[in-house]
C-alpha cells in the first residue's frame, strides 16, 4: 500500500513575499488542499491608513516566495 504525504514548501512563522499582490507577510496557518496548499498570512495595514493593524488574508503557494532578507527585520509589524 502506497501513501502520498504532501511537504508544505512554506512554514508557520515564515515570512512572505506575494509576487501577485507585491505584499509581504507572516505565515500563521496552513490549509492542505487537494490541489494547491494555502497560507493564512497576516498582513500589515498600510502606514499611510488612519487605523493600525494587520489583515489576514489566504494566498495559494504559487503566488509566495520568501521575503527578503529587508522584510525580515520588519516580523515585529506583522503581529
Amino acid at each position: 500500500m502506497s501513501t502520498m504525504v504532501q511537504f508544505n514548501k512554506f512554514y508557520i512563522g515564515e515570512l512572505v513575499h506575494n509576487h501577485d499582490t507585491n505584499e509581504d507577510g507572516e505565515i500563521v496557518g496552513v490549509r492542505d488542499t487537494v490541489k494547491i496548499p494555502e497560507y493564512e498570512v497576516i498582513v500589515p495595514i498600510e502606514a499611510n491608513n488612519s487605523e493600525p493593524g494587520s489583515s489576514l488574508k489566504l494566498w495559494p503557494e504559487t503566488a509566495l516566495e520568501r521575503a527578503p532578507l529587508s522584510s525580515a527585520a520588519d516580523t515585529g509589524r506583522y503581529l
